[in-house]
């Protein structure tokens, strides 16, 4: 098929899309990989799923085969891969790369799901980057967050050290990260990484410095979401706060601030509404993405949110270090509200409205 003539038409399915960049490719039925942006699909067409069904004109350029014209001839549905979840079923698909994540090509459907990825698998390269394009059997998951549907391989393996661990030794673990629901911790003899979680209706630990040391047990390991799980031994170094104590612990710490104090930070997390920091003097905080902005955020349509709270991820990595000011302390709900009108910071604010303008051209 001659690309270059743009009367030449195929069909295929879409296999990526990203709502930030409105571009995405069509894989077609003799497994090309088709680029096509927004501003070819036909009018009216709000939303681009992966699995839909189109049809497109042959184009080409700078040297690299794009569709124009193109038209949708069905939309995909996840409400059968649902049902399938639900039942647990064993389905099978294709490995597919795009943009350094990996994905299962539904054999059914042709819909494209996002493997779910854990760091705590062994032989990565052997698992994912050789299996492209070959057909693997898999199971659906569904992540927290906005109860986005996952795929797992069967058959994935953790680390083979975790044969040798049991939940009636306490092994010394270096605390390597502070994330969202615990903290991330490395066996100082295994060479494991694996995950303690904090109470989660105390928030129950005294908090962990990341570097510090902590004694912990084998708990489990999860292989849906490839996780190895640890306790914190019960010790008096890592006590859990009854509500009460937790909530004159906060009151204490609150004490220590006032309106207008600067303190120093560290990035815990980003996502769309902010930065999520943890204070020196007080604990965690939020820096609202508003505090970015000339104006608030309903202003920005949702994938203008999206695409916002992702240029700030890429701006403020975790461990980011910044100075705050405490504009408002809140006791009854034992939260502080953050601004970072401090000069250091400067620089961070100007590049961050700087691809703002050039992402959104506002």
């Amino acid at each position: 098929m001659d690309i270059n003539d743009s009367k030449n038409t195929g069909t295929g399915y879409v296999a990526f899309f990203s709502t930030t960049k409105n571009f995405g490719f069509i894989e077609t039925m003799d497994d090309e990989s088709i680029y096509f942006h927004k501003t070819q699909c036909e009018k009216g067409y709000r939303y681009i799923y992966s699995g839909d069904k189109v049809e497109f004109e042959y184009n080409e350029n700078e040297g690299r085969a794009c569709a124009d014209n193109v038209r949708f001839r069905g939309n995909a549905t996840l409400e059968g891969l649902r049902a399938d979840f639900e039942k647990g079923a064993v389905l099978q698909g294709f490995i597919k790369r795009i943009e350094d994540k990996y994905y299962i090509k539904d054999s059914d459907t042709h819909i494209f799901i996002k493997l779910a990825v854990s760091p705590y698998e062994i032989d990565i390269e052997e698992i994912y980057e050789n299996s492209i394009n070959k057909k693997r059997d898999y199971k659906l998951i569904v992540m927290s967050e906005r109860n986005a549907m996952r795929a797992v391989l069967v058959g994935r393996r953790l680390h083979p050290e975790i044969d040798n661990l049991t939940s009636k030794q306490a092994y010394n673990a270096e605390v390597i990260a502070d994330v969202n629901g615990g903290y991330q911790i490395k066996l100082e003899t295994h060479e494991i990484k694996g995950f303690v979680r904090y109470n989660a209706f105390l928030k129950g630990t005294t908090p962990l410095a990341v570097g510090s040391f902590v004694e912990v047990r084998w708990q489990s390991a999860n292989l849906d979401f490839g996780t190895i799980v640890f306790e914190l031994v019960n010790d008096p170094n890592n006590k859990v706060l009854t509500a009460t104590e937790l909530a004159s612990q906060r009151a204490e710490r609150l004490s220590r601030i006032s309106p207008g104090h600067v303190d120093k930070c560290r990035v815990k997390r980003v996502d769309r509404f902010g930065a999520f920091v943890t204070l020196d003097l007080y604990g965690d905080g939020l820096l609202h993405i508003e505090k970015f902005l000339a104006h608030d955020t309903s202003a920005y349509a949702p994938a203008q949110k999206k695409a916002l709270g992702n240029l700030l991820t890429e701006l403020l990595p975790v461990y980011t270090e910044l100075d705050v000011v405490i504009t408002e302390i809140n006791g009854a709900r034992f939260s502080v509200d953050l601004d970072m009108t401090v000069p250091a910071n400067g620089t961070i604010k100007e590049l961050f409205l700087e691809k703002k303008r050039q992402l959104l051209g506002s």
